[in-house]
């Protein structure tokens, strides 16, 4: 082939490092062993250039550090930790993420109450 075809290739791996050398080829209707002898004679990286792959925060929606699903700190706190009412005196309290959805899994997620006295008080009030 001719040098203005090999600079073409040479081009296109350099606009689009991520591109396969199989996909090159297909780019110019040649041989991907071809493309492979082309990009190796003028010491350019035959191996395609990887993507890097990220995680956001499911809480904040922020890039995470090393492939978590939630930043360390805050955001964990607040995923794993819900915070729910009491069923009988209304006061706010946080509840395990786990207990939540292992409760409400079984069919026992009717009514959640911050202590065994307002269990007990509740359950009272609903026998009257």
């Amino acid at each position: 082939m001719n040098r203005e075809k090999i600079e073409q290739i040479i081009g296109y791996r350099q606009e689009k490092p991520h591109e396969t050398l199989q996909g090159i080829a297909d780019y110019f209707k040649v041989s991907k062993p071809y493309i492979h002898k082309v990009l190796k004679n003028n010491n350019i990286p035959t191996v395609g250039a990887k993507t890097k792959t990220v995680k956001y925060c499911l809480v904040c929606g922020e890039v995470t550090p090393r492939k978590r699903k939630l930043c360390p700190g805050r955001c964990s706190y607040t995923y794993y930790n819900i915070k729910v009412n009491c069923a009988f005196c209304r006061i706010p309290f946080y509840r395990k993420r786990g207990q939540i959805k292992q409760k409400y899994n079984s069919g026992q997620y009717k009514n959640i109450y911050c202590s065994w006295k307002c269990y007990c008080r509740g359950q009272r009030d609903k026998r009257s």
